[in-house]
């Protein structure tokens, strides 16, 4: 069974920027916060519409 994490909108959008602004790899930053690398690849993906 999987569990499902809600994690807060701060640390979300310091994720999305550290890979957008600072040029960190998805790869790099899923790894270092701990995430699953498709959903930091979402949220940037997200981010990048809005």
């Amino acid at each position: 069974m999987s569990r499902k994490f809600k994690y807060s909108k701060e640390f979300k959008l310091k994720a999305v920027l550290s890979v957008l602004i600072d040029g960190h790899g998805v790869t790099n930053v899923s790894g270092k916060l701990g995430l699953n690398e498709s959903d930091l690849k979402k949220w940037v993906k997200y981010y990048e519409l809005y």
